[in-house]
């Protein structure tokens, strides 16, 4: 299978702490433990997953529009890395459904491929959704205070 890597921090102390190379690397002994060839790695420093217009997110899903690099499935660490917003999510998988692409988490053993997969995923980006909005809620109280 052809993998395209989506790596993604929010902030740039976590860019400081090498969280993207760790990631990327995870990500690619799973691929390599499974016989995937990476295809492109995506990486996005210092980005909130509030929305889906991210530098490198648009870059992916035009590389996959345009059958550029072939890529078969989409890999993550976590389903956050791609999405906090479950209306975001239910683009993306559209999308990637439309393209035949599987999205992978390795960390939560999701893969899109399947009807459980999506739901479990759903339930996961709407916890994540949730996180966001409680963060952004407590900074808002703080910033009031």
């Amino acid at each position: 299978m052809r993998c395209a890597l989506y790596v993604r921090v929010s902030s740039p102390q976590q860019v400081e702490r090498e969280s993207l190379t760790t990631q990327e690397e995870r990500l690619k002994q799973f691929c390599k433990a499974l016989g995937h060839a990476v295809v492109k790695v995506y990486r996005e420093e210092g980005m909130s997953a509030k929305d889906l217009e991210r530098t490198k997110l648009v870059e992916l899903m035009e590389d996959i529009r345009t059958g550029r690099g072939k890529i078969e499935a989409v890999a993550v660490i976590r389903v956050d890395r791609i999405t906090r917003s479950l209306r975001d999510s239910i683009k993306l998988l559209e999308f990637f459904e439309t393209h035949d692409i599987k999205l992978i988490s390795i960390s939560q053993n999701i893969d899109t491929s399947g009807s459980m997969g999506r739901l479990v995923l759903n339930m996961l980006v709407s916890v994540a959704q949730a996180e966001r909005e409680g963060l952004a809620e407590r900074v808002s109280a703080d910033m009031h205070h």
